[in-house]
């Protein structure tokens, strides 16, 4: 959000004649940069084109009656030219009709045709038309006539002439009217078939529509007259409209299609932007345009121009009319900003705009604390949602400042406005919104409207601003009602309570930024720095995260980071601490000297020495295999009691095994030989549960047998075939009974 204050604010006489001219000389600068001189601008440089939809132009009409019609609000409609079906005018003449008549009964080929067409066939018809044209077409020629125009071989300017019609399109003179009056009806000739029209005039009406609810600018212009010039110094011609005049196109449905009709809008007015370029650039002036008067009207203006003529120049007046898309947005801003209607240079915020630097400490505005109850006074009326800096420039505008406020699309400024208006209002205020586009002027009627203050509203956008609305308008206004006391009060009531829930949360907002203590910190810092920490802290032990820290709101920063410190290195001692061998953690009686401390140093080392001279005497000795390799890790119970049951069996134990056993590959011998027994009875256990008597009599040749049997049936006994051999041996041992 910026303002326009700057540093020689106050020491600058702003209503100085040096400024003031300063200023003048800016916005004659800008005013210039609201139009468009280039070949670009179809108000400067106008191409006709055959496929163009953007402009209409008229043939065989008088201009001078063309502009009275339409300036006096007459309706006209667009007349295209008749359709290549239609009968041709000078068909219908006596002679071409005698002549019809005898050929019927005396060309031979036309009799010759008529006779072979079955009259009760369904397209006899049809062919009795053919052949109907086709005796035309060769009378025609007999005749000496113009050629009919057909669609394989045609020309506008051709149908036109069979019709009647003056193909030019630059337009006769008001002593060459037609006596037919065709001059003087309602109808606006082109020189365009039915369908090619309602093509060209639909594409200008739904342009010219996007146009205006773009801009808010109706751009649909009638152009009277082309001016077609250049200078010594130039290569090209331009081709500029001369006189303008605003119209409405309106479409309506007939019998025979879709027919566009044209009203004016006002009095035709000079082409501005082709006298400014011609004034501003080649020093050219153009006659001023009268309407009434001895010397007023269109003609009279042609012939004006065309005595213009500046010395050396190409400059021709083209008797042309023509209906199309002109933008012309800016020309209405051109014309407020003409010093001759008001002294904007001596506006002070004009001036403050156009001859200050705009620079300086008040170049950003200051964001104020909304909550603030001096600051809440200025504004004390919102209809929409507003944060600190659209509140805070809704408070520089209530206290008379002068600002823009800018920023990117959804940022909020359109809600900022209505909450302006709506504190205007309520300060009793006139608000005039002007907006370049009329989509923003939509965006915060709706918003007004949203909110109910949509009958304060009085739109004055162009096309819509008609004066039975604005009579409307004034009329919803006045006969709308004063609020009763009973809504004023419940009003009242929220007001003090939102008031009063403000000033609570105020004081909170005032102890979370008061000082805790001594310590340089506030109350806001200590709680979010507690919450930061907090997982930390939570998972500390019980003992730790309980140890009283006396005079914590005394505790500065250096105090801080000191007991930071400490923590820091008792927590590096505890780390080693953790890390030291088991007997010196559980070592418990306290160390009271350094003479006792050296003394328990060597004790330790003795016994250090004394450990290594018990290990190399034991790995010599013959009880290193009952040892492991940690001898104090050992369990020396399980070590004991072998040795007790080694000891009750001496009697039996030779000494010679024991040295035996000594050595390692007795050893392996030994637990080879133990495996194989812990086998053989593995295998004894499974035949005993597979045999009813595992050790009976003969067992090995049974044995066998089943043996040979599984052998004799691909090394497996299927239940059926053992039950055949058991039969067998059952019969056989009967049989030995």
């Amino acid at each position: 959000m910026a303002d326009f204050n700057d540093e020689t604010e106050g020491k600058v006489d702003l209503a100085s004649p040096e400024i003031i001219d300063l200023v003048s000389r800016k916005l004659l600068e800008l005013r210039k940069r609201l139009l468009d001189f280039t070949r670009r601008n179809p108000l400067i440089h106008i191409k006709f084109r055959a496929t163009s939809t953007s402009a209409i132009r008229v043939v065989d009409e008088l201009p001078e009656v063309l502009r009275f019609k339409l300036a006096g609000g007459a309706q006209m409609r667009l007349a295209p030219l008749p359709a290549l079906e239609e009968e041709l005018p000078d068909e219908q003449t006596d002679e071409f009709l005698d002549a019809l008549h005898i050929a019927r009964t005396e060309d031979e080929t036309y009799l010759a045709e008529i006779k072979k067409i079955d009259s009760y066939a369904d397209n006899a018809e049809e062919r009795e038309l053919k052949l109907e044209r086709a005796l035309k077409d060769r009378l025609r020629a007999d005749l000496g006539m113009s050629p009919r125009q057909t669609r394989d071989t045609f020309s506008l300017v051709e149908h036109a002439k069979l019709h009647g019609i003056s193909p030019s399109h630059l337009l006769p003179e008001a002593g060459d009217a037609h006596e037919d009056g065709r001059h003087n009806d309602d109808d606006i000739q082109t020189l365009l078939l039915p369908d090619r029209l309602s093509r060209a005039a639909k594409s200008i009406l739904e342009k010219g529509r996007s146009f205006e609810r773009e801009t808010g600018v109706n751009v649909l212009h009638a152009a009277f007259g082309l001016l077609e010039w250049k200078n010594p110094d130039e290569r090209e011609k331009f081709i500029s409209p001369l006189l303008l005049m605003e119209f409405r196109i309106e479409r309506r449905q007939s019998p025979l299609g879709a027919e566009f009709f044209i009203r004016g809008l006002g009095e035709v007015a000079i082409n501005t932007n082709l006298g400014e370029k011609l004034h501003s650039e080649l020093r050219v002036t153009l006659p001023e345009y009268e309407a009434n008067g001895e010397n007023g009207g269109v003609e009279a203006y042609f012939r004006a121009v065309q005595d213009a003529q500046p010395r050396g120049w190409d400059w021709k007046v083209r008797r042309e009319v023509c209906f199309g898309i002109f933008p012309s947005s800016k020309i209405a801003m051109y014309h407020d900003l003409d010093p001759a209607k008001r002294p904007l240079a001596e506006n002070e915020i004009v001036a403050r705009m156009l001859a200050t630097t705009g620079s300086g400490d008040g170049s950003y505005a200051e964001t104020y604390e909304t909550d603030d109850p001096d600051v809440a006074k200025a504004v004390p009326y919102l209809v929409m949602d507003a944060d600190a800096s659209q509140y805070s420039a809704l408070v520089d505008v209530a206290v008379g400042a002068h600002l823009a406020i800018e920023g990117p699309p959804g940022s909020g400024k359109s809600q900022t406005i209505v909450n302006l208006i709506a504190a205007a209002m309520a300060d009793g205020k006139k608000v005039l919104f002007v907006a370049e586009k009329l989509t923003a002027l939509d965006v915060v009627k709706n918003r007004l409207e949203a909110t109910g203050l949509g009958n304060f509203i009085l739109p004055l956008q162009a096309g819509r601003s008609t004066s039975e609305l604005v009579y409307e308008s004034i009329e919803s206004r006045l006969e709308m009602g004063r609020g009763d006391a009973r809504s004023r009060y419940c009003f009242e009531t929220r007001q003090g309570a939102l008031e009063r829930r403000r000033a609570i949360l105020q004081r909170y907002l005032n102890a979370l930024g008061s000082n805790f203590g001594s310590t340089g910190l506030t109350v806001y810092q200590v709680i979010g720095h507690a919450i930061c920490t907090s997982d930390v802290r939570d998972d500390l032990p019980r003992e730790i995260r309980r140890i009283p820290v006396p005079r914590v709101d005394s505790l500065g920063e250096a105090a801080v980071e000191a007991l930071v410190s400490e923590a820091a290195a008792f927590g590096a001692r505890l780390g080693r601490i953790t890390r030291m061998p088991a007997l010196w953690r559980a070592a418990t009686r306290p160390v009271t000297s350094r003479d006792t401390a050296e003394d328990i140093a060597m004790t330790a080392s003795q016994i250090v020495d004394g450990i290594e001279d018990y290990r190399r005497a034991l790995s010599g000795s013959a009880l290193s295999v009952l040892m492991p390799n940690a001898i104090f890790k050992a369990d020396m119970t399980a070590i004991g009691q072998l040795l007790v049951r080694i000891e009750n069996h001496a009697d039996r134990i030779a000494p010679e095994l024991v040295e035996t056993l000594i050595d390692a590959a007795a050893r392996r011998s030994v637990r080879d030989l133990c495996g194989q027994i812990e086998e053989r009875q593995t295998v004894m256990a499974r035949l005993a549960r597979s045999l009813r008597d595992a050790v009976g009599w003969n067992i090995e040749a049974r044995l066998g047998a089943a043996r040979d049997f599984a052998a004799e049936n691909g090394k497996s006994i299927s239940p059926e075939r053992h039950r055949v051999r058991l039969a067998k041996c059952t019969v056989s041992r009967c049989f030995h009974l």
